[in-house]
């Protein structure tokens, strides 16, 4: 953690933090520490990453600059509730950002299923992963923010905050994040509050109610569906709209706006 003390970030009561200058990742770091016991609400932060990964075990390009952070919500609900943690997750980098941001030419979406746009730019990416450590339910909710520097080479466009013009200390945007985070678990309530999500989430939806290209993991059959981006059910699951007129419920895909 930087030795400026006046820098480094303040955490919202009942939330504890480790920060290592490098790390293989924070999600397996993280799930170390909950292996050794800890507890819940702690924060797991490095300068790097060796190995960082994406959603469905893609690489995450780790630049040094930018924010990796991973958090430990012990038993945090039900488990036919725990996937929704991830639209927890986007809304609480959502407001981060925002919070953050000065100007009034940035716009803020969310991109289903959990990615954050910054002016039609992917600017984070999330991980979360479920672990029965014992009789505990560890679920880590891994977050990366490209605060300095973004990946050229990606499946979807990326952009960091520098880049769009919102210049931090790395530290005020883990500052930010902590806070909104526990915010929004505050909302979700043990998955009771999803609703409440659901419909937040909507209102920052990117490409809601138009055309949309929906590519399924490799394998499926179709592998690629075109409709309209209807919303999402109660479950968090994205309503596509084909030509015919026929709601089809997708629960895990890429998207891309036609």
């Amino acid at each position: 953690m930087s030795k400026d003390n006046s820098q480094e970030a303040r955490l919202p009561l009942g939330y504890s933090r480790a920060h290592q200058q490098e790390v293989i990742s924070t999600n397996a770091t993280c799930l170390t520490m909950a292996e050794a016991g800890a507890s819940n609400g702690l924060w797991i932060t490095a300068s790097s990453q060796k190995s960082g990964r994406g959603s469905r075990g893609r690489e995450w390009v780790s630049s040094k600059g930018n924010l990796f952070a991973s958090l430990l919500l012990i038993d945090p609900s039900a488990d036919n509730q725990l996937h929704t943690l991830t639209f927890v997750a986007c809304l609480a980098i959502k407001d981060a950002i925002e919070k953050l941001n000065k100007s009034a030419n940035n716009l803020v979406q969310l991109k289903w299923p959990n990615d954050v746009l910054l002016n039609g730019k992917k600017v984070s990416g999330i991980l979360l992963e479920n672990h029965l450590i014992q009789s505990r339910r560890a679920i880590i909710v891994g977050i990366g923010i490209n605060v300095a520097q973004f990946p050229q080479e990606t499946l979807y466009p990326a952009t960091s905050l520098s880049q769009e013009n919102i210049d931090c200390h790395i530290e005020f945007v883990f500052e930010a994040l902590s806070e909104a985070f526990a915010n929004r678990l505050k909302q979700w309530n043990e998955g009771f509050g999803f609703e409440a999500i659901r419909q937040d989430w909507l209102k920052q939806a990117a490409g809601l109610n138009e055309a949309i290209r929906v590519k399924f993991p490799k394998g499926r059959n179709p592998e690629e569906l075109v409709g309209i981006f209807d919303g999402l059910d109660e479950n968090g699951m994205l309503r596509l709209e084909t030509s015919k007129g026929i709601i089809k419920k997708v629960s895990v895909a890429d998207i891309f706006f036609t």
